[in-house]
């Protein structure tokens, strides 16, 4: 179990007025790293599972998801 899959998590993305999600007792809650990868992928979102995201937190989601998609590049370039 992890992060939303792609397909919803692009569903998420598309939601650019979203400012607060709660994730509260979805198994993705208990991945590694999901609440770095929602706060990366929802730049306007504030409030994650009932805490603020701080400007600490979104600097941590936008290295976060900088690292995935350089991963994702390389992974794509192996191919």
């Amino acid at each position: 179990i992890g992060p939303p899959p792609p397909s919803q998590a692009r569903m998420l993305a598309e939601l650019t007025n979203l400012r607060s999600l709660t994730m509260h007792g979805n198994p993705c809650e208990q991945t590694r790293g999901y609440r770095l990868r929602l706060a990366g992928m929802l730049p306007k979102l504030r409030s994650l599972d009932f805490t603020a995201i701080t400007a600490v937190d979104r600097e941590r989601a936008n290295a976060f998801e900088a690292a995935n998609q350089a991963r994702g590049a390389k992974a794509a370039d192996g191919d």
